[in-house]
């Protein structure tokens, strides 16, 4: 699936695209809220300033990609690789980030999930 593709079947309701595969995709601004990402490989993709609201990416690799000022609030991480991740300025509350890889990721203002602080 290429990045046209998802947006258009986003446009007219569609939200499950499980195990889908995008690299190098430019999505910043859009708006995926409540969107099912879950398994899906997207690397080095730019969602900068993307709404990803209680978006489903579990298990998902985000490696690489640029995730800063993201609206991720109430979206499931759990298991997800954002291993090199630019999240700065990200809003993170309420999303569970349980067992999530965050080596190398820059969380730099990011408003972080309830009882979680940066060091």
């Amino acid at each position: 699936m290429d990045t046209c593709e998802l947006l258009k079947l986003y446009a007219v309701g569609e939200r499950d695209f499980p195990e889908t595969k995008l690299s190098n995709a430019d999505l910043v601004g859009e708006n995926l809220s409540g969107i099912n990402l879950s398994r899906s490989i997207i690397w080095s993709t730019n969602l900068s300033n993307t709404s990803l609201k209680r978006a489903n990416l579990m298990l998902t690799s985000l490696a690489w990609s640029d995730l800063s000022g993201a609206n991720l609030s109430g979206a499931n991480l759990s298991g997800a690789d954002l291993s090199g991740a630019n999240l700065s300025g990200a809003d993170l509350r309420g999303a569970d980030l349980s067992g999530t890889i965050l080596i190398q990721v820059n969380l730099a203002g990011a408003i972080m999930p309830d009882g979680i602080t940066q060091n």
